[in-house]
């Protein structure tokens, strides 16, 4: 392609649009600053790694696109000449890009829509001013570098509350800050125009969020994410936010506990988080403690609209509002609650997911249900599952094992797949599943980590009449499959049992007969 490109360009004096997206090309000829008609020019995903100086010689070109050209690190200096220039993309999948620092005079592109990065390096804070002028942009704008800014005048001077047409605002600082105050008044002066849809904020050095994040100003703000803001103590009133809808706080480590401020006050008349759907905490290393604040049963819940909730290393955490407070909620996702006692008791606040009084009522449409790293849960609540259950993955220790002829998965007519992941089982019996255990709608189940298990029930196996797909890992001890398999099993999966993998080698192991007819047979190692 190279070789191509230096014939072919100079003869192609009238061409408009050049299209090289996904080409292994790492340099353009100079010769293309003779394209003077060139208008569109699409590096996207290629390997170009240097542009030549003579692009900024093509002062008809309105769009460039170098979204995910990892290898390019640098724009020509000059290329604020292009003044018709409306679309320049330099990000990449995550919303970052790999160029260093941006070329002089990009304020002079007046009518530029579309500016998908601006990078503040750190020998040109000031250089955030060039943003003044550029009134038009649309979609979303990535700011980085923000620790680089000189002063919270030069943030206040690119005027973001000025662009109006701007739907999606990312704000990032480089981790570590000099000074917490700067970092807050910077974050101020970056307050974006009302119509934001929206928002993401990374490494901010503040202590605490200034007032207008969370403002119910904001009407049309329906996602935010907040991530790795260490230094902050407090989360801002985010619950005020009417078209709030996706929410996303990771890496808040100095959070201790959550309370009134996250729901804001309720002097404005707003329910708190009327709007949202998911919500997910990770990585928060010191929070303790989630307080329900406002909002009653009647009227549907502090988070009457939540469907998916997940929490995710937070190992500090001992105490959430009950969870019957969420009357939709459909998703729930636990991860890494080291201090939550690993069970959702009553003494821990959290009847509606392990209470003892009836998660089956308090939560009778939630669908999917995801536990792990909860060592010391010793039941399911009395009364069984959510009804509507129709995928059931956690984590069984000794305790809850001892517990499963109450576990109820029979009465689950809707589950149709579990996936049991055993925890410092040794000691279990080398039997599964015992009798009557498992719900006669599965069609998905998963077995791993039972390091005991020697045989397969058959009798209870058969008796799954829909099971499609098994998958058994990590279980050293399995000896063979019982003689008869359901019939409808189309998919076997078979990881890290050595004695069954044996056994169950294509056209020799002596199991392969009982296995041969199932169309699809993944044995991995």
């Amino acid at each position: 392609m190279p070789n191509v490109l230096y014939h072919l360009l100079p003869t192609l004096q009238y061409l408009r649009l050049l299209n090289l997206s996904q080409y292994y090309v790492k340099e353009l000829p100079s010769s293309i600053g003779n394209l003077k008609h060139l208008r569109h020019l699409d590096l996207s995903y290629s390997s170009i790694e240097r542009l030549p100086d003579t692009l900024c010689t093509l002062y008809n070109m309105q769009t460039l696109l170098f979204g995910n050209c990892r290898a390019l690190v640098q724009l020509p200096t000059k290329l604020g000449r292009l003044i018709k220039l409306r679309h320049l993309d330099i990000g990449n999948r995550w919303g970052s890009t790999s160029i260093k620092n941006m070329p002089q005079n990009i304020g002079k592109w007046k009518d530029l829509q579309l500016l998908s990065n601006f990078v503040v390096a750190k020998d040109t804070g000031h250089s955030i001013v060039e943003l003044r002028k550029l009134e038009h942009l649309h979609q979303t704008l990535c700011i980085s570098g923000l620790d680089h800014i000189f002063s919270e005048g030069d943030a206040l001077e690119a005027n973001l509350r000025g662009k109006k047409y701007l739907i999606g605002l990312v704000l990032k600082w480089g981790g570590d800050t000099e000074s917490s105050e700067k970092d807050r008044k910077v974050l101020e002066t970056l307050q974006p125009h009302t119509n934001l849809r929206e928002l993401k904020i990374e490494f901010y050095g503040g202590t605490r969020f200034p007032n207008w994040v969370g403002d119910h100003s904001f009407s049309n703000l329906a996602s935010i994410t907040i991530r790795n803001c260490k230094f902050c103590l407090f989360l801002p009133p985010l619950g005020q936010l009417p078209s709030l809808a996706k929410l996303d706080i990771e890496g808040l480590n100095e959070v201790v506990s959550i309370g009134i401020e996250f729901y804001g006050s309720s002097t404005c008349g707003i329910k708190p988080f009327r709007s949202l759907k998911y919500l997910r905490f990770k990585d928060m290393l010191e929070w303790q403690e989630w307080c329900c604040v406002g909002g009653n049963q009647e009227e549907g819940g502090i988070l009457p609209n939540l469907c998916r909730l997940h929490l995710r290393n937070c190992p500090k955490l001992t105490k959430i509002f009950p969870l019957d407070k969420l009357p939709e909620l459909e998703e729930v996702s636990l991860l890494g609650l080291i201090s939550f006692g690993g069970s959702f008791s009553q003494e821990l606040q959290c009847p509606k997911l392990l209470s003892l009084k009836g998660m089956h009522t308090l939560l009778p449409s939630l669908e999917y249900l995801h536990i792990d790293s909860c060592p010391e849960l010793e039941s399911f609540p009395e009364g069984g599952l959510p009804p509507a259950l129709k995928s059931l993955d956690f984590g069984c220790n000794k305790k809850l094992y001892a517990s499963s002829k109450q576990w109820g998965l029979e009465r689950l007519n809707s589950l149709v797949a579990l996936s049991i992941i055993f925890e410092e089982c040794e000691d279990l019996v080398d039997s599964f599943p015992e009798e009557g255990l498992l719900p006669t709608t599965l069609t998905q189940l998963h077995l791993s980590n039972h390091l005991n298990l020697t045989m397969l029930d058959g009798k209870e196996l058969l008796h799954l009449k829909s099971l499609k797909r098994l998958i058994i890992s990590n279980c050293p001890k399995l000896k063979c499959f019982p003689e008869g398999l359901p019939t409808a099993l189309s998919w076997l999966e078979i990881a890290k049992c050595p004695l069954l993998e044996q056994r169950c080698e294509r056209e020799k192991g002596e199991d392969w007969p009982k296995i041969s007819h199932i169309p699809s047979i993944y044995i991995c190692d």
